[in-house]
């Protein structure tokens, strides 16, 4: 039995001496952060170029911004976290890195825009649409029907004629309208 527990303890010892080659490297790289493209550009598109106007980091290739990414980089391989990062670029170089800037009443001002734009813009229109319905004419269906005031005071019902008190301000207007176009001819 000793002699097959040997032999059995040789192969043993192989078998543990290749499992042990082939876990070394697995476990080397336990400890090592891999970090990809697309974990860089999650972090370099909350941030802004610092040279260019309005682009973001993950989008800009000038010389500073590539050297952004290589920092952003190697702080998610030495496991900062995302806000980490952020917190040390605005630390750095200020609120104009940020996509959006964190002051509240910046936001609040930002939010509250759109909507009181709205309101303001509402009411001028409200305000002009009530100015144009009492400038406009009544429609001429309208006053055919209606019978005149003059008429209805004068006469006490609606069916009867009016005196013809209108006409003398017609006539008036008649006769200054001719003397007009006679002074203009």
């Amino acid at each position: 039995m000793m002699a097959s527990l040997k032999r059995y303890s040789w192969v043993l010892a192989v078998c543990l001496l290749i499992l042990t080659t082939l876990a070394a490297p697995a476990l080397a790289q336990e400890g090592e952060i891999t970090v990809t493209a697309d974990d860089v550009n999650r972090v370099a598109s909350r941030l802004y170029c610092p040279q260019c106007e309005s682009i973001p980091l993950d989008a800009c290739g000038t010389p500073a911004c590539v050297a952004w990414r290589q920092q952003i980089k190697d702080f998610l391989a030495e496991g900062w976290t995302d806000q980490e990062i952020v917190d040390y670029f605005v630390a750095q170089y200020g609120q104009r890195v940020l996509e959006l800037p964190s002051d509240p009443l910046i936001n609040l001002l930002l939010a509250a825009a759109p909507i009181l734009a709205l309101v303001v813009g509402g009411g001028i229109f409200y305000w002009q649409y009530r100015k144009w319905q009492r400038n406009r004419p009544a429609p001429a269906g309208a006053a055919a029907d209606a019978p005149p005031a003059e008429a209805v005071a004068s006469n006490g019902s609606a069916g009867a004629p009016a005196d013809d008190a209108g006409d003398g301000d017609d006539d008036d207007y008649r006769a200054r309208l001719e003397r007009e176009l006679d002074e203009v001819s």
